[in-house]
């Protein structure tokens, strides 16, 4: 009996001692980049790292550019190490629910972050609303040109982002379509968001159509950049408008000198906190409340869904300065091309 009663009391205690001790570890998240050569990945890594140890927990990151076969391995390394909660920028959101399955043989949580993961039982997934990005910048195309002839370049057709965009542009441009104001010459997915095909595409398109082209809505820096490259190329800079939505060196030292261009900025200081937040409670069990799901092709994943916000001269010491996304002094020092 008095062996009965020592074990009744020595399973207790291990099992509060080991309680204390999960408690009290940090906690571990790994963060797979699906690439990194954009200015905000950096930034956001920064942001993410100090808020997660601000929370008392830890950042392990890992980096591809663009290789999936690599992201997996990553993904591996990353699982075995024993991390409690794991990050996602997937390199393809149509394959990436492998990793979230492999996660979860190991009891750890996933978040999909701004590229959702299709087809998969993902835990949460952030993101900005690109359907107001693409409202935001079709609003700003019609003002400045109400009726033309209009390209519209997205970004890769497997990303939900790039689809997102569309829909946004179209729930605006659809109406003056239909009546006949708008003309589509043309519009397609620009793979892997690259410049290079985005001037491809564009070159084209001036080259062959025996339509003259009043405006291009390009979705993003780097298809913006492939679609001016093209323009500029023909000579065309004063006769076609080209639109796209991240603030660079050249829209940002416009919008300082007062010139009316589109800035449509994702503060990647709030999403970076956020997501760290929502890691910390997934890696505690902590309920997360959201009003926001989106369904991946599985099921509706809990989410958060952030706004963009348009950059003009009132906001953009706040909005981007005192964030570092843009530099300041690189904007004043910065010269166009001529």
């Amino acid at each position: 009996m008095r062996f009965f009663k020592l074990i009744v009391f020595i399973i207790p205690f291990f099992i509060f001692v080991n309680s204390c001790k999960q408690s009290n570890s940090k906690v571990k998240i790994g963060i797979l980049f699906g690439t990194y050569s954009a200015t905000r990945w950096d930034l956001e890594k920064n942001y993410l790292e100090e808020k997660i140890t601000d929370l008392g927990g830890e950042l392990i990151s890992k980096i591809t550019e663009g290789d999936e076969l690599e992201q997996f391995a990553q993904a591996k390394e990353l699982i075995n190490s024993g991390v409690d909660v794991l990050i996602i920028i997937a390199v393809n959101g149509n394959t990436a629910g492998s990793i979230v399955r492999d996660a979860h043989k190991k009891g750890i949580k996933v978040i999909a972050y701004d590229k959702l993961i299709q087809n998969s039982e993902l835990d949460f997934f952030i993101t900005f609303s690109g359907e107001k990005a693409g409202e935001l910048m079709a609003e700003y195309t019609i003002n400045k040109i109400p009726e033309g002839n209009y390209v519209l370049l997205y970004g890769d057709r497997t990303d939900e982002n790039a689809n997102k965009i569309h829909n946004g542009i179209k729930t605006i441009l659809q109406p003056l379509i239909d009546d006949g104001r708008i003309n589509i010459v043309y519009e397609g997915f620009t793979d892997q968001w690259a410049t290079e095909n985005a001037a491809y595409y564009t070159n084209k398109i001036i080259e062959f159509s025996d339509t003259k082209i009043d405006a291009i809505i390009a979705t993003f820096n780097s298809v913006t950049y492939g679609a001016k490259e093209a323009v500029k190329n023909h000579n065309l800079e004063n006769n076609i408008l080209v639109v796209g939505h991240d603030p660079d060196l050249e829209v940002c030292q416009d919008i300082l000198n007062g010139k009316d261009v589109l800035a449509v900025h994702k503060t990647v200081k709030n999403i970076a906190y956020k997501t760290a937040e929502i890691a910390i409670q997934l890696a505690k069990n902590k309920p997360i409340q959201t009003t926001d799901f989106v369904y991946n092709g599985r099921i509706d994943v809990p989410s958060i869904i952030l706004d963009p916000i348009i950059v003009n001269k009132n906001n953009i010491e706040t909005v981007i300065f005192e964030e570092g996304y843009i530099k300041k002094e690189d904007v004043l020092n910065f010269k166009k091309e001529m």
